[in-house]
């Protein structure tokens, strides 16, 4: 009876070791790229509700505050979980290019940061400012939503040239988001 106690013990600690080891596994090269996308599309959603909450200013309408704020705390929230997700994240075997496009995409998380809190945080703190028209808080966003624009470019052009390098290296084709949904609407994907 001792020895399948043994036994079992022995069993259930290398079933508990294995489950810690397989929590760790590098992933694919092909789950680390879809990974990645993955975030990137959690990030780009997560800035739906903040778009939908200020446009009403473009068209002279007043704005609720509370949404404004709400949407910007989600976006904060979703940026900062991808980032701690990035630092954990483990490279797929046998790629030289993986290193490189894992920093391109966080030194890129670190961009998105930094528009959350140079020009994001300022859109929210401009609405909810007491007084002042919506075409006056409409200035002050859009000229702000401009800066973003062109922010988002800039850190976007070395994280492009990392996935790119990436994808040649192992012989993925890389599609932008609307050629993969079209891609899918038509059963191509």
């Amino acid at each position: 009876m001792r020895f399948w106690s043994k036994r079992f013990v022995l069993l259930i600690t290398a079933v508990t070791g294995l489950g810690v080891i397989g929590c760790s596994l590098p992933p694919s090269r092909i789950a680390f790229i879809e990974k990645i996308a993955k975030d990137n599309r959690k990030i780009a959603k997560s800035t739906r509700a903040f778009r939908a909450a200020i446009i009403p200013l473009k068209k002279g309408e007043t704005v609720n505050a509370g949404q404004v704020r709400s949407a910007y705390e989600d976006m904060e929230k979703t940026v900062k979980e991808v980032q701690a997700e990035m630092d954990a994240q483990a490279l797929p075997p046998s790629s030289s290019s993986a290193k490189a496009f894992l920093s391109a995409y966080i030194d890129y998380l670190k961009g998105q940061q930094q528009i959350l809190t140079d020009d994001m945080q300022p859109i929210m703190k401009k609405v909810e400012e007491p007084g002042g028209s919506p075409a006056e808080k409409w200035a002050f966003v859009g000229d702000k939503l401009a800066k973003v624009a062109a922010k988002e470019a800039a850190d976007y052009v070395p994280l492009l040239a990392a996935q790119t390098a990436y994808a040649s290296e192992h012989n993925y084709t890389v599609q932008t988001l609307d050629t993969y949904l079209e891609a899918q609407k038509n059963g191509k994907q």
